[in-house]
């Protein structure tokens, strides 16, 4: 078996577990409990991202193959790159306009990003999802949520 090269998909798992451990160093300085949330988010972001890498590992093993190189500019890697870009956005606009505002604004964008273009779908996730983090994070982990100036 050849040695197996570093793909665009691996740089951005990596991308991530790195955006992961900034959340969670930064996540050290909120008042009050705020930490919670953000620590728990990115340790999943952790974990998964790792795994992903695992599993693209194990699968070109299992091929005896290389995993074909994502090429920089090809619409998967500018997808995932995307998809850095708005999730960081999205953690530095909880602390702008608090975080359920900008829950609510990250799922209707990044849905769209990722290419889900019915609006029925993305409102039934925010309506959905939106109460269950608030009932998870306020209500049974009494975590304090970033605030800002519309919430």
């Amino acid at each position: 078996m050849q040695n197996r090269h570093l793909t665009g998909s691996d740089v951005v798992h990596i991308l991530f577990v790195l955006f992961g451990v900034w959340i969670i160093w930064m996540s050290y300085d909120l008042p009050g409990g705020g930490e919670m949330m953000p620590i728990f988010a990115a340790s999943g972001i952790i974990i998964f991202s790792i795994a992903q890498i695992v599993k693209e590992i194990g699968f070109a093993r299992r091929q005896e193959e290389l995993v074909r190189a994502v090429p920089p500019l090809s619409s998967g890697f500018l997808k995932a790159v995307l998809t850095l870009v708005i999730s960081v956005s999205y953690f530095a606009a909880t602390f702008y306009i608090g975080y359920f505002v900008a829950t609510t604004i990250y799922i209707f964008v990044a849905a769209y990003a990722l290419g889900v273009k019915k609006l029925s779908s993305m409102t039934l996730t925010a309506v959905i999802l939106v109460p269950l983090l608030y009932g998870f994070f306020i209500l049974f982990l009494g975590a304090h949520l970033p605030k800002g100036f519309l919430v």
